[in-house]
């Protein structure tokens, strides 16, 4: 795995890695990963990117009680 950097200005959905990314975001994909407004980075220790929920259980967990 590599790490790359977002560059552009607007928020944008990697569907294939399941993150949403913003400008300056930096997260970790496979080495061959190409796109535009991306670019390849050394020295980052931490991902910043935001995992995108991938079914309706990831957003609303019926066991927990609302807040009234």
């Amino acid at each position: 795995m590599s790490q790359f950097k977002y560059d552009g200005n607007e928020e944008r959905v990697i569907a294939t890695l399941g993150i949403v990314v913003n400008k300056g975001d930096v997260f970790e994909a496979p080495e061959d990963f190409v796109a535009y407004g991306f670019s390849s980075v050394t020295g980052f220790k931490k991902a910043t990117a935001q995992a995108v929920a991938t079914d309706s259980s990831a957003v609303s967990d019926p066991t927990v009680d609302e807040v009234k």
